[in-house]
């Protein structure tokens, strides 16, 4: 086989890697759409349902109503509130 040929076989080899690599991306990318929720229908973070689960299970132990280290209670929404998102004046 001459060089001429094997460029000609390398370009051919090349294109068709491209090509199988953009179907690739595009069926993952058709794929991705289906796991996205509909625009708009973001439900609203709920205190009790999302936040007091994972504060329960992680940070009562510390900043509960037993033992309020640092002066700071995550079982009381206001509390919680106030330490994230603190005045300044």
């Amino acid at each position: 086989m001459n060089e001429t040929n094997k460029k000609k076989q390398w370009s051919s080899m090349v294109r068709h890697v491209k090509f199988l690599i953009f179907i690739a991306f595009l069926v993952t990318g058709i794929r991705a759409v289906d796991y996205l929720p509909p625009a708009g229908a973001q439900a609203k973070v709920d205190f009790k349902r999302d936040i007091e689960p994972i504060f329960a299970a992680h940070c009562y132990q510390c900043h509960g109503a037993k033992k309020a280290s640092g002066q700071l209670r995550l079982d009381l929404k206001g509390s919680a509130m106030r330490a994230a998102f603190p005045v300044r004046l």
